[in-house]
């Protein structure tokens, strides 16, 4: 991660040609392990896999809010507001993946291992 947020920084691609070129590769898995990875990116599909997780995850959120409020009884003006709130994500309204994966390694939280 760390030198992807270098690479990207210096204004070079982050490819498995770059990567081919750190001192360092085999502890990153070696180039066999990076073709790997590699193959599993399509970005063509990604907005397509992001649809589907979000309607995964809006799907599990309806169960659980009518699971609550079937439990404590809630008003119907309560489950429809809450059922609501989960309508109101966008899948437009997003950080690039590049400009997130930077604010993750940046972030002060962040575990000493990606430093």
């Amino acid at each position: 991660m760390r030198r992807m947020v270098e690479f990207n920084r210096a204004g070079m691609n982050i490819d498995l040609l770059h990567l081919t070129t750190l001192p360092d590769l085999e502890s990153f898995g070696g180039i066999s392990y990076l073709s790997e990875l590699l193959s599993f990116a399509d970005v063509e599909k990604l907005d397509g896999t992001e649809k589907l997780l979000l309607d995964l995850w809006k799907e599990r959120e309806k169960r659980n809010i009518l699971t609550v409020a079937a439990t404590n009884n809630w008003v119907i003006a309560k489950v429809i507001a809450e059922l609501g709130k989960i309508n109101q994500g966008k899948l437009d309204d997003h950080t690039s993946i590049q400009q997130a994966l930077v604010d993750i390694y940046e972030a002060p939280w962040a575990p000493a291992r990606f430093s």
